[in-house]
């Protein structure tokens, strides 16, 4: 794991969700509901490990990805929850 990942485990999602955007799709495409729980404030990515049963560097990985990833060319907004924009 990244230094910079170390960071990431170490805040509550509702921080992680505002820093980074575009790993809301991440938890949905897990079927996690973290984006939108009330709890989210109080719970972190362990937190979210154990209740979901995910593994953390996978995790991680996927997150970091996500981050990374443009909606298109000309902005740096994340990709829309359903993938990227048509025509992008």
């Amino acid at each position: 794991m990244q230094d910079s990942d170390q960071d990431l485990w170490k805040q509550s999602l509702s921080h992680l969700l505002k820093q980074r955007p575009g790993c809301a799709q991440v938890f949905w495409q897990r079927g996690m509901l973290c984006p939108g729980c009330p709890f989210v404030t109080f719970c972190d990515l362990d937190d979210v490990c154990r209740e979901y049963d995910q593994d953390r560097d996978e995790l991680t990985q996927a997150m970091r990805q996500a981050s990374a990833e443009k909606c298109c060319e000309d902005c740096d907004a994340a990709p829309p929850v359903g993938g990227r924009k048509s025509g992008a």
